[in-house]
């Protein structure tokens, strides 16, 4: 399944709770910007300052609680690294999903993911 501009995910959350309870069965893609798609997460240390200010959070807080409830409700997570190009992702991306991935985010407009 694929959630286009997901911000806080609460679509997904509630989609994963009822389907993904059999390890290997369900597979979520997760797209949005979150205001900086050609930075890592691991390497964002702060606010990026987007201007968004939904439900009074950043872009960065709400991708940041996003990936850490997924991840304590067991999902496999695989940030896509759009920042490489395309064709990288895409094979990034496939080998994450070789390798039992099945929560896939995408920092990025919905262009690039719809390609692979």
């Amino acid at each position: 399944m694929v959630e286009v501009g997901v911000f806080q995910g609460n679509l997904s959350k509630h989609i994963w709770q009822r389907s993904a309870a059999r390890p290997g069965a369900f597979e979520l893609h997760l797209v949005d910007h979150w205001g900086a798609p050609y930075v890592p997460l691991a390497t964002r240390k702060e606010s990026l300052g987007t201007g968004s200010n939904m439900a009074g959070q950043s872009n960065n807080s709400a991708l940041q609680r996003l990936w850490h409830h997924f991840g304590a409700k067991g999902a496999r997570r695989f940030e896509v690294p759009h920042w490489l190009g395309e064709k990288r992702a895409c094979g990034e991306t496939t080998r994450a999903a070789a390798s039992s991935a099945d929560l896939f985010v995408h920092r990025s407009a919905s262009i690039a993911p719809a390609r692979h």
